[in-house]
Order: C-alpha cells, then sequence, then structure tokens
C-alpha cells in the first residue's frame, strides 16, 4: 500500500469515495444531508491543493484522508493550540477491513507531529458507530459532545 499526497489526476477516485461518504450521511440523517457530491469536479480540484492524502492498493485510489491546520491563538481562558483536523476519512467499501484506513490516520497523525501540532481531531456522526468504534482503535478519545433537540423530528 503507499499513501501519498492527491494528485488532480486522483479527482475521479476521490469523487467515487465521497459519493460513498455522501450516501452514508445521507442515510444516517437525510435531515441535514442530500444524497450527492460534496464538491463539484473544479472545487475537488481546489481541495486537492491542500493537504489530502490518498491510499493506493495495486495503483488503484481505495482511500483518502482530506485534513487541515487549524491554530488557535490564546484567547480568554483559552490556551494556544493547534491541531490536524481529518474533515474527511474514507476507504472504499470493498477495500475495508485491510488496514487502509488505519494506515492513513497513522499518516496523517505523523504528519501532524511532524508539523508539531499538538493534536490530530475530527468529528464523527452519532449514527456512524462503525466510525467511532474504528476511531477509538486508533486510541483516539471523544474531546466533547454536541447535542441538540431536533424540534421538527415529529413532521420527519
Amino acid at each position: 500500500m503507499v499513501i501519498r499526497r492527491a494528485e488532480e489526476r486522483d479527482i475521479p477516485a476521490v469523487a467515487h469515495l465521497l459519493e460513498q461518504v455522501a450516501r452514508v450521511h445521507a442515510m444516517g440523517r437525510p435531515d441535514i444531508y442530500r444524497p450527492g457530491t460534496k464538491f463539484t469536479v473544479q472545487e475537488l480540484a481546489e481541495e486537492l491543493k491542500g493537504t489530502v492524502f490518498v491510499a493506493e492498493l495495486e495503483g488503484r485510489v481505495v482511500g483518502h484522508c482530506f485534513c487541515k491546520i487549524v491554530r488557535h491563538a490564546p484567547c480568554g481562558n483559552m490556551a494556544a493550540h493547534s491541531s490536524l483536523y481529518i474533515d474527511d476519512l474514507c476507504v472504499d467499501e470493498v477495500c475495508r477491513r485491510r488496514g487502509v484506513g488505519r494506515a492513513l490516520y497513522r499518516h496523517a497523525r505523523e504528519y501532524a507531529a511532524a508539523q508539531k501540532l499538538d493534536s490530530v481531531t475530527l468529528n464523527v456522526w452519532a449514527f456512524n458507530t462503525a466510525a467511532m468504534e474504528f476511531y477509538a482503535s486508533l486510541g483516539m478519545t471523544q474531546q466533547r459532545i454536541i447535542m441538540e433537540d431536533r424540534l421538527n423530528a415529529e413532521a420527519e
């Protein structure tokens, strides 16, 4: 397996993976997400200029990890801190449980350490228990929990 920076030639494969992510979100929270893609081809090309890693197996892109460096200046009672925020990590449905996600995460974590960041963070939806279990198996712990009171849940 090869983990590398994403390139423009990876757009079709990454777009396919993003469709899988969108499908999971639309099924889990149809009140918030619609089926479809997150980016246009042009927007995806711009995103790939940032910190996006892909995993290749046998010459085929089978996973991606979109990352952003976030730096917080000290403010009020908050100390300065920095993190590598994983905006999206996906492994192709047909390649799961083969170490691809773990390799992508390790690569992102090593990148964060090399950048001298304080942590790696991400968000995961409560309905996505498989993802939560996966991230816990990597040693990640809950930092905070967002609560909601769905006012129109009865109408769904």
